[in-house]
């Protein structure tokens, strides 16, 4: 669906910011209605229905902690459940008429994600790669026990996450600058006009590009093309991310990436040579089918993938 053309409603998302499904009744509802008792008539029928989506088995929704598919989504555990602004909001607001538009999350000037964060003053700073990850630790660590503001990132109101992610918890300058200041004993800060904001970082060092950069498909980022791979080779989405960040362990990675990111860019990988390298060790053919066809951001590759495995026919197109 064209939503630029057939949507008169709008939402704005973070693109990078799982909508817990509890959230997504009063989402559409605002979106839909004007006035509280419009809005609140609809919620309780949303309730129901949304519900009755997720038991029909048309609207998956994912596990808060991996942003796999839930493995038991009901009751409680539904409320706190997650789906994805892009692959599964989108779709699902788009089809009622509301156009969903995606806003580039963490990157400043006025709210950073605490990755991009610690980056910029690791930059700041000249620090090494390891210094930037400690402190990012720290400031994860800083933000699950509460001494580190985060913000909300459909309120811009303090909150304290479940689940802390850091790139998807959001801060300000003024946020990080309280929490350094509570160590008296450092005169560290965040400055305003020596700080590398994320926007302004060096470009993507670009590694030789494979013979399946021809496909109109562009590569995809760590964390999406490890929640596209999950449960893949018995990995996580979460597990996958930690592995694909970690080529010095894992050489074999390698051919697979298209870029290796520079803070706070992140790396890029080709998914069909992934595939590859992993039907190599071990894979097998059957589930790396089935994985391009549900995946949705896999979707984009999956004329290729059938076209290099001659696998067409494996998926009755």
């Amino acid at each position: 669906m064209d939503s630029e053309r057939t949507s008169s409603r709008w939402v704005d998302l973070p693109e990078a910011v799982p909508v817990k499904f509890g959230d997504l009744p009063i989402l559409i509802a605002n979106a839909l209605h004007d006035g509280p008792v419009r809005r609140a008539a609809a919620v309780i029928n949303l309730e129901d229905e949304l519900r009755d989506m997720v038991k029909a088995g048309t609207l998956q929704v994912r596990d808060p902690l991996t942003h796999g598919r839930h493995p038991c989504p009901d009751g409680a555990a539904l409320q706190r459940a997650v789906l994805l602004p892009s692959e599964d909001v989108r779709p699902l607001l788009e089809a009622r008429g509301i156009g969903v538009r995606l806003i580039p999350y963490g990157t400043g000037p006025t709210h950073w994600t605490i990755e991009n964060a610690a980056a910029a003053i690791a930059a700041q700073e000249g620090w090494h790669n390891e210094a930037r990850d400690t402190l990012r630790d720290q400031m994860m660590q800083a933000a699950r026990d509460g001494t580190l503001t985060v913000r909300h990132p459909h309120t811009d109101l303090k909150y304290r996450p479940e689940v802390g992610r850091d790139y998807c918890e959001l801060v300000t300058r003024a946020d990080v600058n309280a929490w350094l200041a509570l160590d008296e004993g450092s005169a560290l800060r965040w400055d305003d006009e020596k700080a590398a904001a994320p926007a302004a970082a060096e470009p993507a060092l670009a590694l030789t590009e494979p013979k399946q950069s021809k496909a109109r498909a562009a590569p995809l980022v760590t964390p999406a093309i490890a929640d596209a791979f999950d449960g893949i080779d018995g990995l996580s989405a979460m597990q996958w991310r930690g592995k694909l960040g970690d080529l010095n362990n894992h050489q074999w990675l390698l051919p697979a990436l298209a870029a290796r990111g520079k803070a706070p860019s992140p790396s890029t990988w080709w998914p069909l040579k992934l595939a590859d390298l992993l039907q190599g060790r071990g894979v097998t053919l059957d589930s790396l089918n089935r994985l391009f066809l549900k995946a949705p951001a896999l979707r984009p590759w999956l004329p290729e993938w059938q076209e290099s495995k001659h696998e067409r026919n494996a998926f009755g197109q």
